[in-house]
Formats: C-alpha cells, sequence, structure tokens
C-alpha cells in the first residue's frame, strides 16, 4: 500500500506473474493499486476523471444520512450493450467512447435477457475475490422490456426513444471504502485466448491506473468545463412552471382502470405515474449532487451513457448484503 501525496504510484496486486497465473482461470484479471485517501470524495474524484464518453457514479447513505462503506465509479467503457425494438447493439473497443457512431455490432436478439448474458459469458473474472465489485456491466432495464417475456398490447409511447436496455462494461473502477479510508484504483486487464495477451493487458492496465492517480492529483474542474457559466434562467412568479406528460383528466382515468384491474383479479398492485419537466440550466451531474444533499438513500446513481444521463435516490434498496 502506498500514501496518499507519494510521488509515485507504487505496488499492484497482482504482479506481472501473479496476472499471468490468474489468466489461465479467466478471460479478464483486475489489477489493483491501493492507497490511504482521506481528503478526496466520490463526486470530487468524478468531476476530475470523467471524460467525454459513458460514465458512472453508484453510492449508498446509511440511515441518518451517513454515507455507506463504498462509492464505486466506472470509467473508459469497452463495451456499451443497448436493446431496442428486438436487436441487440454493440459499441466496443474504441467505438465504446462514443454511442452516437454507428454499433460495432447489430444482432436479432428478441430474448434481451438471454442475449445480454451470453454476451457478458465472455468475461470471466479471475482473481479480485477480496473485492466489493471489480467490475462488470453497469445500467438499466427499462420497464417495457416485460413486453418481450409476457404479451401485454400495443406498446405505450415512446417521446423519449431511449433504449429499454443500456449496459457500460468499464476497464477502469475507482472504489472508496470510507471506513478504512482508503481508495482502490482497479484496471482490468483482458488476458485473452488461454491468456497468451495477458503481458501487454497488464502494462496497458497498469499504466492507466498510474495517469488515473496523476488525474486525481489535480485540482477539481468545473462541473462542466464546456458549459461555461450557467445562462442567467427567469423564474415564473410562484417558482418553476413544471409540465406533466398527463393531464389531470387523463392521470384519474389511469387510476380508474387500475381499481377495475384489481377488482378484476387482473393485478394486486399497480403503481401509475407521470413525467414532469420544466426547463434547466444546469447540467445532469449538478442536479445528482443536489439530490445526494437533500434526499441522501440506501441507493444513489448517477449514469452518464453519453447521448443521455440519470441521476435518481431511491429510499428502496433492491438487494442488501450483510456480513
Amino acid at each position: 500500500m502506498s500514501i496518499a501525496g507519494a510521488t509515485t504510484v507504487g505496488s499492484f496486486t497482482p504482479d506481472l506473474e501473479g496476472a499471468r497465473k490468474l489468466a489461465r482461470e479467466g478471460s479478464v484479471v483486475p489489477i489493483v493499486h491501493t492507497y490511504v485517501e482521506d481528503a478526496e470524495t466520490p463526486v470530487s474524484a468524478f468531476l476530475k476523471l470523467r471524460g467525454e464518453g459513458p460514465a458512472y457514479l453508484l453510492e449508498s447513505a446509511e440511515q441518518g444520512g451517513r454515507l455507506g462503506r463504498h462509492s464505486f465509479l466506472g470509467f473508459s467503457p469497452s463495451l456499451l450493450i443497448r436493446w431496442r425494438d428486438g436487436q441487440l447493439l454493440e459499441w466496443e473497443g474504441d467505438a465504446a467512447a462514443d454511442p452516437l457512431t454507428a454499433p460495432t455490432r447489430s444482432t436479432p436478439a428478441p430474448d434481451p435477457y438471454g442475449a445480454v448474458a451470453e454476451r457478458l459469458a465472455a468475461f470471466r473474472l479471475a482473481g479480485g475475490e477480496e473485492l466489493p465489485f471489480a467490475g462488470g456491466a453497469v445500467g438499466i432495464f427499462g420497464y417495457d422490456l416485460v413486453r418481450t417475456v409476457e404479451p401485454l398490447g400495443e406498446p405505450n409511447p415512446d417521446p423519449l426513444g431511449l433504449p429499454d436496455l443500456a449496459l457500460m462494461v468499464c476497464e477502469l473502477i475507482v472504489a472508496f471504502d470510507h471506513h478504512r479510508h482508503e481508495l482502490s484504483i482497479i484496471a482490468l486487464a483482458m488476458a485473452g485466448e488461454e491468456g497468451t495477451g495477458i503481458d501487454a493487458s497488464y502494462g496497458r492496465a497498469t499504466e492507466l491506473i498510474e495517469r488515473t492517480r496523476e488525474r486525481l492529483r489535480r485540482e477539481i474542474p468545473r462541473a462542466d468545463p464546456q458549459a461555461g457559466d450557467p445562462p442567467e434562467a427567469e423564474t415564473p412568479q410562484g417558482g418553476v412552471e413544471w409540465k406533466s406528460n398527463l393531464t389531470r383528466e387523463e392521470f384519474e382515468g389511469n387510476v380508474s382502470k387500475i381499481v377495475d384491474y384489481i377488482h378484476a383479479g387482473d393485478a394486486f398492485q399497480v403503481v401509475p405515474s407521470q413525467r414532469f419537466s420544466a426547463p434547466c440550466p444546469v447540467e445532469a451531474f449538478s442536479i445528482y449532487r443536489g439530490l445526494r444533499a437533500v434526499n441522501p438513500s440506501p441507493y444513489m446513481y448517477f449514469l452518464d451513457f453519453g447521448d443521455f444521463e440519470i441521476a435518481g435516490a431511491s429510499p428502496e434498496p433492491v438487494v442488501k448484503v450483510t456480513g
């Protein structure tokens, strides 16, 4: 372990010989550099490290607003996966940095779950058992994916045009251990067939760690260095004017239909929703920062997919591991 503020990165785990051995067991070997860090925060690290490509930040807060033990940041995607209209779309290698370019591969996939599982089966992690999270696919599964497993009639209107499934596999993970005041920089070395590519991948992984450590030593940049100062927005008298995608009558009509479905035994619980929108003069990550400040939750996330972003803070954890 090295100490924060040192001029060189220092040791990596495993070393090259250890990585060669692990490469015989799997196709991906996590290379880790851990050091004591009690000044950096997940937000400051994200601002320093995010670039033009997709990235994510995963956090949690415990009861009372205390930050959970771990926070995870992901950068430098090597693979993007999206599913829409029966097609599995993939951006691989350098193409993964820009989902606005043509996908590397497009495959018919009536079963998105099976197609994603088959694609990710190629990533066999070797080592990293001591890490709480050593990388993987991070992203979203949309509600309308249920239509691939159950016939539900005509699809809903889709004015936003977002994919029903969007995942990113990042080569660089930055993990905070808030209890131990440690920061781990994790770079994934792709071993290739029978581990033959591990030497070159190990070199690239350690170089990526060194560049990341150097970037973390820099000052915190603006939240969006391209945007400049946010424009002055005129706030209407009485506050921001929010618009719903439903009228009051449409929403009440949906509630009446739900009651009928429950009485008929077609459902026992339904959560009606509506989407509110308003002009916003700041970038999405600034909204996430405000959200985590006013609503610290056990399930907080910021997902930057390159062409769209999602910020969330949910009071309901889906899965919790204790012990």
